[in-house]
């Protein structure tokens, strides 16, 4: 094999090709840069079509100088308010109800026996129970009273109190 010499005309053409090449290149990946901003922007820049008043043309090609964009801005005022917040409470709303006391119920007299000792069981509270039952174009909260019970010989004589509940047929 044969060594092949190299002319300075040859390294001159190598060089040119390689220079042309590198530039092109260059301008390729500006290309791609640019494309790229445009993509973020369009992805993650305003949606509107507004630009700054600074950076749009003028008719004749010019750009705007900055005073008149700060005169630009300044022809319209921003008016702001403040609103407050509804504040509701339960019941609020439903002191306005009827109330229906539907059932009371209560330990027949000689069933208020003390398990405990065997003595009378007096009256300790009353338990309510609200419901609210919606009847078309009224609404009504109906009570249950339920008697709570416990014996008094037991409070005074032991160290505890057995409370008796009257049985509550709607719960």
């Amino acid at each position: 094999m044969e060594a092949q010499e190299y002319t300075a005309d040859y390294w001159k053409d190598k060089y040119e090709a390689s220079e042309t090449r590198r530039l092109e290149l260059e301008a390729l990946v500006l290309y791609y840069e640019e494309q790229f901003r445009l993509y973020k922007h369009r992805q993650f820049g305003a949606s509107s079509e507004k630009t700054p008043i600074a950076d749009q043309l003028c008719l004749f090609g010019e750009y705007v100088d900055e005073q008149t964009a700060v005169g630009a801005e300044e022809k319209y005022e921003v008016i702001t308010y403040k609103r407050r917040k509804a504040r509701r409470k339960r019941a609020d709303d439903f002191s306005r109800l009827s109330v229906d006391c539907i059932n009371v119920h209560e330990i027949p007299e000689g069933e208020r026996i003390c398990p405990k000792c065997g003595g009378p069981a007096h009256k300790i509270t009353t338990i309510i129970h609200k419901t609210v039952k919606i009847i078309p174009a009224k609404a009504v909260i109906a009570e249950d009273h339920q008697d709570v019970y416990g014996c008094r010989n037991c409070e005074k004589n032991s160290d505890s109190v057995p409370i008796i509940n009257a049985q509550c047929q709607s719960l």
